[in-house]
């Protein structure tokens, strides 16, 4: 189905848009309910997206890179930051531990 944090530019705007929830509302939900921030909760649905990606062994016919790129990531330092930061090791080590696991 349609992926829309996927979206290099998504933002609260379009969560407004596809629920009819007003944007202030989301935005105070954010700011006051949420245990994260949008751009969190942004980057860890499109961190989610690319470790499937890898997971289905995506690796092998596109760069980390591109990876990142389809999963939302404007730039390649941003999803190999938020990667890290989300499972403690780079992507390039999370694929190793991968391939080393019996399937």
């Amino acid at each position: 189905g349609l992926k829309p944090y996927t979206q290099h530019n998504f933002n609260i705007k379009d969560i407004s848009m596809g629920s009819g929830i007003p944007q202030n509302h989301i935005a105070f939900y954010f700011r006051y309910h949420s245990p994260e921030s949008f751009v969190d909760y942004r980057n860890r649905h499109r961190l989610n997206e690319a470790i499937r990606k890898i997971q289905n062994a995506e690796y092998k016919k596109k760069t980390l890179e591109g990876i990142g790129q389809e999963s939302g990531f404007a730039s390649r330092i941003t999803f190999f930051n938020v990667f890290k930061k989300h499972t403690g090791m780079s992507a390039t080590e999370y694929i190793e531990k991968l391939n080393r696991s019996p399937s």
